[in-house]
């Protein structure tokens, strides 16, 4: 997820990951947690609504809010983090911004 750039010390608006259970899965997927790998990103909490132990059934799906806040000007790099009970996870989403 690209971010752009942004001040540093503000917070930006959210920006949506959407985690799925696809119709083709036999089982309901069962949501582990929710990471940041690096600093200047956070998950805004208000509009997450993948929780720790939550139960996706076939076809459902969740999100997770995420927001960049700059501490430092220049490129800036994290990774957001989800795991579940599928086989192929954890799951990674890379994000991208730069502090000005």
């Amino acid at each position: 997820i690209l971010f752009g750039a942004h001040k540093v010390g503000t917070v930006t608006t959210v920006r949506i990951v959407s985690i799925g259970n696809p119709l083709t899965n036999k089982s309901a997927l069962v949501i582990g947690s929710a990471s940041m790998i690096g600093s200047n990103f956070i998950i805004d909490s208000a509009s997450t609504t993948c929780i720790g132990g939550d139960r996706l059934a076939r076809g459902a799906h969740c999100r997770v809010g995420i927001r960049f806040a700059p501490g430092v000007h220049g490129l800036l790099a994290g990774t957001f983090m989800i795991t579940d009970s599928s086989s192929n996870g954890p799951h990674l989403v890379a994000l991208h911004g730069r502090g000005r």
